[in-house]
C-alpha cells in the first residue's frame, strides 16, 4: 500500500511535489496561495513565511525528528493570532475534523508505547 501524491491547485497554480517519495511543500504551497502577481506577499504573510523557513532551517535536537513542512506552517499559523490556520485544512495539509494538535497526538501515542 503506497502514499498517494496528489497535485494541489492554489488560485491557477498548480503545487505538486517532484517525486512520489517527496511530501507537498507546505511552505511553498502557503507561499503559492499568499502570493498577489501584482503585489507579492503582504508583509504579514512575508514574517510569517520567514519564521517558516527558519524553523525548517533550525537545527534537531538529537534523538528528535526535523518537523514536517505541514507542522512547521501549522505552528507558525496557531502562533500568530492575526493569522488563520484554515490554511493547512483548505489545502488537505490538515485533518478537518481533528482539533488536537500534532504533538497532543504524539503524547498520547508516546504514552501508549510506554504502557506497552
Amino acid at each position: 500500500m503506497g502514499d498517494r501524491v496528489y497535485a494541489v491547485g492554489f488560485g491557477g497554480k498548480e503545487v505538486e511535489p517532484s517525486t512520489e517519495d517527496e511530501e507537498l511543500e507546505a511552505v511553498e504551497a502557503f507561499k503559492s496561495c499568499h502570493t498577489s502577481s501584482k503585489t507579492g506577499l503582504t508583509d504579514e504573510a512575508q514574517r510569517a513565511v520567514s519564521e517558516m523557513e527558519a524553523l525548517k532551517a533550525a537545527a534537531v535536537p538529537d534523538g528528535e525528528e526535523q518537523m514536517s513542512s505541514a507542522q512547521v506552517v501549522a505552528k507558525v499559523l496557531t502562533e500568530d493570532s492575526s493569522m488563520s490556520n484554515t490554511f493547512l485544512k483548505n489545502a488537505g495539509l490538515q485533518s478537518r475534523c481533528s482539533s488536537r494538535s500534532a504533538s497532543s497526538i504524539e503524547r498520547d501515542l508516546q504514552e501508549q508505547l510506554e504502557a506497552e
